[in-house]
């Protein structure tokens, strides 16, 4: 299988590169964006108000993990059938500071010292 993967460093291929294929994801289009967010939850017996979904487009710019992260932290923050803007706004520190601790973790995880050095002077 070959990997296609924008996050490779340290000159090779990790294991888990070798092993399955990567697709580079962009951004959803604003319907099927608005559907990832309030189609799962109206599963669920949930729903979103207008404001909160563009609350969460603004937030996510469209990206599929950014709305998953956000809409997962206002869902564990929610204690409501109707998710407001309010809602979303509560707690965009909690979904910023979850990013900071877990996302570039991963992506810097197999940098080499020296090429993170070079990165943080960015």
């Amino acid at each position: 299988m070959r990997c296609v993967s924008p996050y490779t460093s340290g000159g090779g291929n990790s294991y888990t590169e070798r092993l399955f294929k990567y697709d580079q994801i962009g951004k959803l289009s604003d319907e099927t964006a608005r559907d990832t967010i309030a189609e799962p939850a109206k599963d669920l017996g949930v729903d979103y108000e207008e404001q909160a979904i563009m609350g969460i487009l603004k937030w996510s710019q469209g990206y599929p993990f950014f709305i998953q992260e956000l809409c997962n932290t206002v869902w564990e923050y929610t204690e409501r059938d109707l998710i407001s803007l309010e809602n979303v706004e509560r707690v965009i520190a909690t979904f910023l500071k979850n990013l900071d601790d877990n996302f570039s973790k991963s992506d810097m995880s197999a940098v080499q010292k020296r090429s993170m050095t070079f990165c943080l002077q960015w």
